[in-house]
């Protein structure tokens, strides 16, 4: 089996860390509907490992107009410019000004962190879990195309005088898809393709479930770990072969839909705080103070490093060396003659 998943514990809640190959996801359930992720997800170039800085981000789904929102917010924002030393405005007219209309994005330079609260998703849906959220709701859509065939004929049979079952089959068997594809195509959406008005009973209500559990940070993790599982006990055993198969599919899809959640979650609606390192620990210890507090953690900045280190570059300075210097013009000539002229 390719994934390895295991469960531990932190000081500021409990993580999931799940590993395939070289790239690793973890999870951790804070306090407060908090969450935290650590993703890395290095890839060869030219036969070199690329992008291997491990990426943090703490994130909510939302922040609610009340005291106990703000009141975590300020705890935040204040840890972070302790951190940091960069101001954060986190008034409570701030607050209300981030939450209502105008969103906040701050990078803080001088740790390589960023604090935003989106009031929508950023960008659109990931490929990954655009399809999954898709199929789910063309099944919803589906379901509601046969219950609507279905129900079709004895209705036209009971209203359209005199006809039959076979003309109500050919009427609603034929006329019913070929409406229904036609109309389809004019109400065609790109966010997720052909949908007809029938169709549309079952896809739009579905979609709206299961977008609602893709905003659910446990809910996908919790579909991979049920299926590692039984993937895990499978393997226990020989003579499976077509269910370890078949298993091992079904955690893939997941895990793929997995891959695309974690990097999205900082384009997301909600409040988030990022914090990337090429070393996980500084990454723990980030969330340990920001999420915990304590003391505050020395922390690295991989771009500001090498800024740093160039503008502390220094010409080698080095001791003049004392030489006699002849000056020609000072140089007495003696007279032709070898004797002084009186």
């Amino acid at each position: 089996m390719d994934y390895k998943a295991e469960n531990f514990e932190t000081n500021f809640g409990k993580g999931v860390k799940i590993k395939k190959g070289i790239k690793s996801y973890e999870q951790f359930n804070c306090k407060n509907d908090l969450f935290a992720r650590v993703y890395r997800t290095p890839s060869e170039k030219e036969g070199k490992l690329v992008d291997t800085d491990y990426c943090g981000v703490i994130f909510k789904a939302s922040l609610v107009d009340n005291d106990q929102d703000y009141e975590q917010f300020k705890v935040l924002a204040e840890r972070l410019q302790q951190v940091s030393g960069e101001e954060i405005p986190h008034s409570k007219s701030h607050f209300m000004g981030y939450i209502s209309h105008g969103g906040l994005e701050q990078e803080l330079s001088r740790i390589g962190a960023k604090v935003k609260v989106n009031l929508e998703d950023e960008q659109t849906l990931p490929e990954e879990m655009s399809y999954w959220l898709n199929s789910k709701s063309h099944l919803g859509g589906l379901v509601s195309d046969l219950a609507a065939y279905a129900l079709g004929f004895p209705i036209i049979v009971s209203v359209v005088p005199n006809v039959g079952l076979l003309n109500a089959l050919l009427i609603w068997g034929f006329g019913g898809p070929i409406s229904e594809g036609i109309l389809g195509m004019f109400s065609t959406d790109s966010k997720f393709g052909w949908c007809g008005p029938i169709h549309a009973f079952g896809f739009v209500p579905t979609r709206k479930f299961f977008k609602g559990k893709l905003r659910n940070p446990n809910y996908m993790l919790g579909k991979f770990m049920q299926n590692y599982q039984r993937l895990d006990a499978m393997g226990l055993n020989v003579g499976n072969q077509k269910e370890y198969a078949k298993q091992s599919k079904k955690a893939d899809r997941y895990f793929r839909v997995l891959k695309d959640i974690f990097p999205f979650t900082e384009y997301r609606k909600g409040f988030s705080i990022t914090y990337d390192s090429p070393n996980r620990d500084n990454v723990i210890s980030f969330f340990d103070y920001v999420l915990e507090g304590g003391n505050v953690p020395q922390l690295f900045n991989s771009q500001t490093n090498v800024q740093r280190t160039k503008s502390q570059e220094k010409l080698v300075e080095t001791n003049p060396i004392e030489t006699d210097f002849i000056n020609p013009w000072k140089i007495e000539i003696p007279k032709l003659g070898g004797k002084n002229n009186e």
